[in-house]
């Protein structure tokens, strides 16, 4: 009796450990969260959505023009999170999100908001990135977001790894 106890508690914990237990859905959910609490106050009119798959980012740029660039989610082989500078002794910073995939698996539309939105069309680029701010990457959230963009890209059927830095 004392072996079958021991075995099940065992395995419980083997079950755990081995587990990541968030679904897609909390983990679509905590991405948006994320992405929405470290939105640079400058790219205020960017949008991030994740719908059945596929990413959707807003990027304005000035003068409200800009591009809306979509993906599988599959489609996605690397990801890369990275802390970039605006000026030479570096005390203006955001943090970017590289999302790589093959050329043609992805599409862009431009939009003005004074028009009606364009049609999208295949895009030659072989990747997309989502600006945060400085913060996000102070705050350590780096790590957690590779693994729930991995967790992310896992559930639409895709497998990706996350670029490192060497040093």
């Amino acid at each position: 009796m004392k072996i079958k106890k021991k075995l099940f508690i065992i395995t419980l914990l083997l079950a755990g450990i081995c587990s990541n237990g968030q679904s897609l859905e909390e983990t679509t959910d905590w991405i948006i969260k994320q992405y929405n609490q470290y939105e640079r106050t400058i790219n205020i009119d960017n949008n991030l959505l994740i719908e059945e798959g596929i990413l959707f980012y807003k990027m304005t740029l000035w003068d409200n023009n800009g591009f809306w660039h979509q993906f599988h989610l599959k489609d996605v082989k690397e990801i890369e999170i990275t802390k970039e500078f605006y000026d030479s002794e570096e005390k203006i910073a955001w943090t970017n999100i590289y999302f790589y995939f093959d050329p043609y698996k992805s599409k862009i539309k431009e939009f003005d908001e004074t028009e009606s939105l364009s049609e999208y069309n295949i895009s030659d680029t072989p990747g997309c990135y989502v600006i945060l701010n400085s913060q996000f990457w102070e705050d350590g959230m780096a790590p957690q977001m590779e693994e729930a963009l991995i967790r992310l890209i896992e559930f639409s059927g895709g497998s990706a790894v996350v670029i490192k830095e060497p040093y």
